[in-house]
């Protein structure tokens, strides 16, 4: 995740924070924190972090986000 904004793809796919919270069991405001770039994902996190952005990467290039 090297943008200045790493979050971007998600919301390019538009999922909400809250979207983005149940599917790495965080909590909403969590996830809002890293959507608004307040925060990082702590380190333990970043390999759910990567592998979600990955897949939604993946899906956004198969057309499955349109």
């Amino acid at each position: 995740m090297t943008d200045s904004h790493p979050f971007i793809l998600a919301r390019e796919a538009r999922l909400t924070p809250n979207d983005f919270a149940k599917m790495l069991k965080v909590s909403r405001v969590t996830a809002s924190c890293w959507f608004n770039n307040r925060c990082n994902p702590h380190h333990l996190l970043r390999h759910r972090v990567d592998r979600v952005m990955a897949a939604i990467q993946a899906a956004m290039d198969a057309g499955d986000f349109t």
